[in-house]
């Protein structure tokens, strides 16, 4: 997807804030060249969403069963690499 990335850092420091309809909670993170990023995450959603995390150790664990799947999915339709 263009326009999408991922941004690694560490949490410097956070606060919530419930004074809106829907509560957001602000995280201040640090990227290895100290430059700081605001994220806004929702922590009350009306559409019973939840918020989720991994660990690097989770999310590579995630991938390879994601891509193990779908590659037998791809070869079962007949579906060759371009």
């Amino acid at each position: 997807m263009n326009g999408y990335g991922v941004l690694r850092g560490s949490p410097d420091r956070w606060v919530r804030e419930d004074g809106d309809t829907t509560p957001h909670l602000q995280i201040r993170l640090l990227d290895r060249t100290r430059q700081p990023w605001r994220i806004a995450v929702n922590v009350q959603s009306d559409t019973g969403a939840e918020v989720g995390s991994l660990s690097q150790q989770e999310f590579a664990e995630l991938v390879r069963s994601e891509i193990t799947k779908w590659k037998a999915i791809a070869s079962a339709a007949g579906v060759k690499p371009e």
